[in-house]
């Protein structure tokens, strides 16, 4: 599901796959996940508002007529109910609340969920920020062979560093930093894949409890967490001891987790 198509949600009935699919992509969009977190605030201030207070059964229907109409929501008097007068950009949150809150906001994820596609999105946004300012961007004194970064950001970072040998897998080291992930300083190992020169980044960050790792399955030894970013950026992680390792690139999460399989 696109964000686009995430958003027209707003403009009709959202049934049960449609609702999955809405589910999927807040799993790794961060801008959508922002979204709706921010909506859900506004649900919950608004509750807060109005709890002294029964609005009239008719203000739904108001409020979705006058967001079709592009006006002011203005309901007269019922009752001892005071008169409602709310702008046109009120009216689009209020509606967005009220008719999409009880389909995908009852079933929406939980904060852990948001805070995990924003973590995605800043992988894959640290992933190509590196690779897009070149190898000098990272540390040129650096070793250049797999074992001896190992050894160094491994003592500088006072974590296990995976600096994996992947001639064998079609890649060629790249360069490498202790520029972590967000504000998680680790260690990030670029790689370069020989055949089309894409690139690969493997993080290392003091172990991360909060990403929720499922089990793999079938001949997978261990639990991963995988994400989607934007632009397709494929992300996975792994817990291991006090280190949680992340692999990123344009790749598959099942492409990602193969490789994964065969090193560390």
């Amino acid at each position: 599901m696109k964000c686009s198509d995430f958003r027209k949600l707003i403009d009709g009935d959202v049934d049960d796959a449609k609702n999955r699919e809405a589910l999927d992509h807040l799993e790794s969009c961060m801008g959508c996940a922002s979204e709706v977190a921010a909506t859900r605030q506004l649900k919950r201030s608004l509750t807060r508002m109005f709890e002294a207070e029964t609005a009239p059964e008719s203000l739904r229907a108001a409020v979705h007529d006058s967001v079709r109409a592009g006006g002011n929501l203005r309901m007269a008097p019922t009752g001892g109910v005071r008169r409602w007068v709310v702008p046109l950009g009120m009216a689009a949150a209020v509606a967005f609340v009220w008719l999409v809150a009880p389909l995908l906001f009852d079933r929406a994820p939980d904060s852990t969920a948001v805070v995990q596609a924003r973590w995605v999105s800043s992988v894959a946004e640290r992933h190509g920020g590196c690779t897009l300012r070149g190898a000098a961007h990272h540390r040129a004194n650096l070793p250049r062979d797999a074992g001896s970064v190992r050894v160094t950001l491994g003592a500088e970072l006072r974590l296990d560093v995976l600096v994996p040998d992947l001639v064998a897998d079609g890649f060629r080291f790249h360069s490498a930093d202790a520029c972590g992930i967000g504000d998680a300083r680790g260690a990030h190992i670029v790689y370069q894949r020989i055949s089309d020169g894409r690139f690969l980044s493997i993080f290392t960050v003091p172990r991360m409890d909060g990403l929720r790792a499922e089990p793999g399955g079938g001949s997978l030894r261990r639990s991963y967490f995988r994400g989607v970013a934007a632009r397709g950026a494929g992300v996975v992680a792994w817990h291991k001891n006090a280190a949680t390792y992340v692999l990123c690139g344009i790749s598959t999460t099942e492409q990602l987790i193969e490789l994964a399989e065969t090193i560390e």
